[in-house]
């Protein structure tokens, strides 16, 4: 069994990834009808240490607290009225941050690509500006025509 996992006689419940330091909101009842908020201490088999940071107290560390989405609390609703329990929830500034990586996990590989694209056209450039023929190119077989500079000359018209 994960350190994620919990398991209640019906039904084996999955509770959020956690981490260390992580931003939760918690409270002392499942409405959340007054939130603090709270650091991840440490992760427990079947609960987690948590500090709350409270107005009235500062911060106090509850070391029984479980997700507002575990099924234990159901099966046991007396258990959130025990001093040292409470119950938690991922942060919106923690859930933002994630969906924010996740983003950007999905933009590396298309950078990368446009970086290699933007590197294989300044390859091209210089090939193209010291007359020589570019790679990958339909007319990389033709000799390269070497622009001049200056004014275009005047080509009299041909009699046919």
């Amino acid at each position: 069994m994960s350190d994620q996992e919990t398991t209640t006689p019906d039904t084996p419940y999955r509770r959020p990834h956690l981490y260390e330091g992580m931003s939760l909101v918690g409270a002392f009842d499942r409405a959340f009808t007054k939130p603090m908020h709270g650091v991840v201490n440490m992760i427990k088999p079947n609960t987690v240490v948590v500090t709350f940071h409270t107005m009235d107290r500062g911060p106090v560390v509850y070391p029984l607290c479980r997700h507002r989405d575990d099924p234990y609390l159901v099966d046991h609703p007396d258990w959130i009225g025990v001093p040292g329990h409470a119950i938690f929830d991922i942060s919106e500034g923690e859930k933002d941050r994630v969906a924010m990586c996740e983003t950007v996990k999905k933009m590396v590989p298309l950078i990368e690509q446009q970086a290699q694209s933007i590197a294989e056209l300044q390859a091209a450039m210089e090939a193209l500006r010291l007359g020589q023929p570019v790679a990958n190119s339909p007319a990389s077989t033709e000799t390269p025509v070497r622009r001049q500079r200056g004014r275009p000359r005047r080509t009299e018209p041909q009699a046919v």
